[in-house]
């Protein structure tokens, strides 16, 4: 079952949230039953309802205490997207609020079980197919908020899992014994185990005997062996069954290692057979090389047979003139890429830092003023604003605008992004330090929406690209989330018309030189830059 909160619920129809009781109830059925006379779903804040949904929703709020848990879970960040999103949003260096002194916790619990419960057993069941232990660490956390039974229930897959693993790595050998060592005596896998509730204590002293029966062979490095004994040491026991771990890593027996064997390295490198291998190798590589280059020019061309950006990329015009400076890179964060160019592709472009402050409400006149003069200047800027504001209304929309047909958004639209590290412009920082914002030194990106009709490509004053890094082993690991607002309500989506184009910018990040990045919205992505 899909869930939003009430407050959400009742922005998205615009109505008065300062009472509500029984009349404010009355008039939100009201204004669901209207919506679905014309329409099959209703979009919320990106996020599609039936009528039987909202039904159910609205049905409940007339049990005693419903509005107070709709608050709750709004007062919770993490709770609230994860519901929101049915399990698709969990926002990094949150916390799960607890309401266990609260002498309503059993009924906020039944009233959440049935709109958290199903979402983990269906994302417990993805992530146990995959092998994928982060994940399933992220959505376990959120079983402590169900009653006891039902935790217990949710768990029973992972506790299996889990146990399976186990049962794998005591009859593997070689090479598959190091694999499934290294997925099992993992600090995930430790995550997970202590994760679940008392019921499965027993799981963690079986982790416990199995490492103890694993580390008598003496095949395994010191690597290997270290890492064991960091999963054990990291167990949530009890504090006897603690002591036990911490004697058994000092004993003897878990450092005594064999002889490593001698190198034959140079044995090896004189032999004929290793010079033919050499050159062998070397010819595949060459001709890897040549048919991976000749495979790229033709997905190049592929991917820009619809684009009308030629290879020479926009001069940007920038009068920014602030003092700005690199971003330092730190541990994944929130992205932030605001709008500053609206329209056809053109050579020259204009950077408009001011233009996302017309993706919210118009300009009014609110004071009366002794000085008629003033007024007269603000009421002539207020309409200056408003008309500029009206230029832009077909790129800034409001959530429950209506189309014939739902656009696409980025995460399946057809977008080209192109950057220009050879021009330097700024990314206003959402960050505010000492009532001063940071401003870093950016490069230029241009969004191009190639799809054959409008699509969203973003949401509030944000378009959601993330960047990402290329480490050590070719892999691209994500440096940040798209922004996610606290609040979303009275957001508007950000629209773009088919063959228009969004300039926006990515701040420089302070890296080693060598580092090599890509941006990323939705399964779009850049080529390769770096320092």
């Amino acid at each position: 079952m899909k869930f939003i909160t009430v407050r959400r619920l009742a922005t998205v129809f615009k109505l008065d949230v300062s009472r509500m009781d029984d009349e404010f109830i009355e008039r939100l059925k009201i204004s669901v039953d209207q919506h679905f006379e014309k329409s099959d779903i209703l979009i919320a804040f990106g996020q599609e309802f039936t009528r039987k949904q909202l039904i159910f929703i609205i049905s409940q709020l007339q049990e005693e205490h419903v509005l107070g848990f709709h608050d709750w879970i709004e007062d919770d960040h993490l709770l609230v997207e994860y519901l929101f999103s049915k399990g698709d949003i969990i926002l990094p260096d949150e916390q799960i609020k607890h309401h266990d002194e609260s002498s309503l916790l059993k009924l906020y619990q039944d009233f959440i079980e049935v709109y958290l419960a199903p979402i983990l057993l269906c994302k417990i069941k993805l992530y146990t197919q995959i092998n994928d232990l982060f994940e399933l660490k992220n959505h376990l956390i959120f079983s402590a908020l169900l009653k006891k039974e039902k935790r217990i229930e949710v768990q029973k897959p992972v506790s299996a899992y889990l146990s399976q693993l186990l049962v794998q790595t005591k009859v593997s050998q070689d090479k598959e014994l190091i694999e499934q060592l290294k997925m099992v005596y993992d600090h995930n896998y430790v995550e997970v185990l202590n994760e679940l509730d008392s019921h499965f204590y027993a799981d963690l002293i079986t982790y416990f005997n199995t490492a103890k029966l694993i580390v008598q062979r003496n095949d395994l490095s010191p690597l290997i062996l270290e890492r064991i004994k960091s999963s054990i040491i990291g167990l949530n026991l009890k504090e006897e069954d603690h002591e036990k771990v911490l004697l058994f890593t000092n004993a003897k027996s878990f450092n005594v290692r064999s002889k490593k064997p001698e190198s034959r390295l140079n044995e090896i490198v004189k032999s004929p057979f290793f010079i033919v291998a050499v050159i062998v190798l070397l010819l595949n590589f060459v001709f890897f090389e040549c048919e991976r280059e000749e495979k790229n020019e033709i997905e190049l061309i592929e991917n820009e047979t619809d684009s009308k950006l030629e290879n020479q990329f926009p001069i940007i015009m920038d009068t920014f003139q602030f003092k700005s400076t690199n971003r330092k890179l730190e541990k994944r964060n929130f992205s932030n890429s605001s709008p500053l160019y609206f329209g056809e592709i053109k050579d020259t472009l204009y950077a408009d830092y001011n233009l996302v402050s017309y993706a919210f409400g118009a300009a009014t006149i609110f004071q009366v003023l002794e000085d008629k003069e003033l007024m007269k200047q603000n009421k002539v800027k207020a309409e200056l604003f408003n008309e500029k504001r009206e230029n832009y209304s077909k790129y800034y929309k409001d959530l429950n605008f209506r189309f014939d047909s739902i656009p696409k958004t980025w995460e399946e639209a057809k977008i080209k992004i192109t950057i220009d590290t050879s021009q330097l412009i700024r990314n206003i920082g959402r960050t505010k330090f000492e009532m001063r914002e940071f401003v870093y030194r950016a490069y230029p990106v241009v969004l191009e929406n190639l799809s054959n009709d409008q699509i969203l490509i973003g949401y509030g004053s944000q378009i959601p690209i993330i960047t990402e890094i290329k480490e050590a082993n070719g892999e691209w690991k994500a440096l940040e989330h798209p922004y996610s607002y606290p609040c979303s309500g009275g957001l508007p989506s950000i629209a773009l018309p088919k063959g228009e184009i969004v300039l926006t910018s990515v701040a420089i990040l302070k890296v080693e030189k060598g580092t090599r990045f890509r941006l990323k919205i939705g399964e779009n992505y850049s080529e390769e830059f770096g320092s």
